[in-house]
């Protein structure tokens, strides 16, 4: 075999190969963004079981949703400590949530409303917020008592006659 046609097996050959790894640069590409789909899936799914956790104490203890919903105050001392421990839980939700904000840019901001909308109307979180919110970082502030970050409309009947355009009591809320 001539020189030459050793040279141009060989540039055959490197051709063969190249294509072969941009095939596989393409394939890992492929798989990554898959693994990034996947990651961000399950962030957001372990936000929402978060969510629902939250719900479930409010159907297994319904006499606390009005502490959180409906600006009441608790009747009594248990009752009190009761709606702090769930005032955290709210809180560190929050946080959770404000934390995934990187992550999942494409829901940036859109739990602001329902933090804020707790917040308005919660003496309990108010009060756990005023007690430890300097632990917390400063998107949890802006979620709890801020403006959202993409405001939406609140339905009629969630709306009180004090409230701003996204539903939020302004007259209840401690706006720190």
């Amino acid at each position: 075999m001539s020189t030459t046609a050793l040279a141009v097996l060989g540039i055959a050959v490197a051709l063969m190969a190249s294509l072969f790894a941009a095939w596989q640069a393409q394939l890992v590409r492929q798989q990554l963004r898959h693994a990034e789909r996947i990651a961000k899936a399950q962030f957001h799914q372990s936000l929402t079981q978060s969510t629902a956790e939250m719900h479930r104490i409010f159907l297994d203890r319904p006499e606390l949703r009005p502490l959180f919903y409906e600006n009441k105050i608790a009747s009594d001392g248990t009752e009190h400590q009761r709606a702090l421990a769930m005032a955290g839980f709210i809180v560190d939700l929050a946080e959770g949530c404000i934390a995934a904000e990187p992550a999942l840019t494409d829901l940036y901001g859109d739990w602001d409303d329902h933090m804020h909308f707790l917040y308005s109307r919660s003496p309990a979180i108010r009060e756990f917020w005023k007690d430890f919110g300097h632990l917390y970082p400063e998107g949890v502030r802006r979620a709890l008592t801020g403006r959202s970050a993409r405001p939406k409309a609140w339905p009629p009947h969630m709306v009180s006659s004090a409230s701003d355009e996204t539903g939020a009591d302004m007259k209840s809320a401690e706006r720190s």
